[in-house]
């Protein structure tokens, strides 16, 4: 806007300059000046506000809906580790039709998790990690979309947290990548390990300690995100 008024000044005094130079008559030449001047910032001023108003009315919209898909995204992230952890919304009641009711409750079981990580991974099945690991690959994949679209449209504070999570993420799902099946099959089901069954076993105990450390930092970074974008 400033650079514009500037022009038209530069443009103005130059036509004035030129005015003077083939003899014009100064009064003449003052008066339309000047109202060449107000009525060019007018104008100006005018089709700026409506374009600056048509552009902020376009970007509320695609905020909107940005806020919405990060809202998915993160109530995904949450169901998708606290399902298989056995952290489940069945039994609670909550009126499918409120999302502030839906969020608070998903927001409420995610802290729940968090609070009994430890115990909850401890009493997890074959059966359970099998659905994590699913769930997994479906994260990893929402985790790198999200990235890829968003990473020119969040403020610098938002995509940060995403990228945080993205990262902290990808180090839990590379290690248990290490030995997915020391969680997902049953002891008669390990592959052979040369030094032993009991290295299996000691293993498998390094692993999950990793996992409960790890774990507790991604979700903390979720919940932190969740609280961001609301």
């Amino acid at each position: 806007m400033k650079l514009i008024i500037a022009i038209i000044f530069i443009i103005c005094f130059a036509f004035l300059g030129y005015f003077f130079y083939i003899g014009l008559d100064p009064k003449d030449i003052g008066l339309n000046f000047i109202i060449e001047i107000i009525g060019a910032l007018i104008t100006v001023f005018v089709i700026q506000k409506i374009l600056t108003n048509r552009e902020a009315k376009k970007w509320k919209e695609a905020e909107s809906v940005m806020n919405q898909e990060l809202g998915l995204l993160t109530n995904k992230l949450r169901s998708h580790f606290r399902e298989p952890m056995n952290i489940s919304i069945k039994g609670h009641k909550f009126n499918i039709d409120n999302k502030n009711e839906i969020e608070e409750l998903q927001a409420k079981l995610f802290n729940d998790l968090i609070q009994n990580l430890d115990l909850c991974i401890e009493k997890m099945t074959e059966k359970n990690w099998k659905s994590l690991e699913l769930n997994l690959t479906i994260l990893k994949q929402d985790l790198y979309e999200a990235v890829i679209i968003y990473q020119n449209l969040l403020p610098g504070q938002i995509f940060g947290k995403l990228l945080r999570i993205k990262s902290l993420f990808n180090i839990f799902y590379e290690q248990f990548g290490i030995a997915p099946f020391l969680f997902t099959a049953s002891k008669d089901h390990w592959s052979t390990n040369i030094f032993g069954e009991e290295q299996s076993k000691i293993i498998r105990m390094s692993l999950e300690a990793s996992f409960k450390k790890d774990l507790k930092v991604l979700f903390n970074e979720i919940k932190g995100f969740g609280k961001l974008i609301k």
